[in-house]
């Protein structure tokens, strides 16, 4: 197996490997825009989870009165009445 030693950097055209790799380069195709419908598409889906978002955290609100309510309970009691 060659070693970085063993290898004779000074024989490497360069020009013809920069030549090859601008032509490489040339050769590729511009990636593909995305068209009205699927960023529309996109954008639905992303209004669709803000959507559901909202709700979560609304049906969250819901709950959090009735819990503060609970802890207010058991934060009155005495010692002996849970279970301590």
């Amino acid at each position: 197996m060659k070693t970085n030693k063993d290898i004779d950097y000074t024989a490497l055209d360069y020009s013809q490997f920069k030549r090859m790799f601008k032509e490489f380069l040339e050769d590729k195709k511009p990636l593909q825009e995305k068209d009205q419908a699927e960023i529309n598409a996109e954008k639905d889906e992303y209004q669709a989870r803000v959507e559901k978002t909202n709700a979560q955290i609304k049906a969250l609100q819901d709950k959090l009165p009735g819990l503060k309510k609970s802890q207010a309970n058991i934060n009155q009691q005495k010692p002996d009445e849970v279970g301590k």
